[in-house]
């Protein structure tokens, strides 16, 4: 795979036309001891597509997370009672949202998430969550 820009939080991730800004991350997110071994984390995340026309973005098929050793995560759920990351973005529109995550409860570190345009796509950019 190719490489991609990585930022840490609070720094946008750009290649071509896209950029993913992670402004916040809730590691815990919810109450403890979720089934199967596995945590919730909220990321706040901001999206903005830069290129010709409209692109599209899925909540579960647009993101993934992975840690440091390439286990993924189940993609992203929306947060019910806010906004969708999902859905069509013009060309220069931004969108920011809640997205959770269930991660392996041994995973502490090394956690990024990455943005692919499609479900079918590789990913384009990351940022380093933990």
């Amino acid at each position: 795979p190719a490489t991609i820009p990585v930022t840490p939080i609070g720094e946008a991730a750009t290649s071509g036309d896209w950029a993913l800004l992670v402004h916040g991350v809730t590691d815990p997110y919810g109450p403890p001891g979720n089934a199967g071994g596995h945590r919730a984390i909220l990321v706040d995340v901001e999206v903005t597509y830069s290129g010709q026309g409209t692109a599209s973005l899925q909540t579960y098929g647009s993101f993934l997370l992975t840690d440091g050793g390439g286990v993924r995560s189940p993609g992203g759920v929306d947060v019910q009672g806010m906004p969708s990351i999902g859905g069509p973005l013009a060309a220069g529109e931004s969108r920011r949202a809640m997205v959770s995550f269930l991660v392996e409860a041994e995973i502490t570190a090394g956690l990024q998430l990455a943005l692919r345009p499609s479900p079918v796509d590789d990913p384009v950019v990351a940022v380093q969550i933990s």
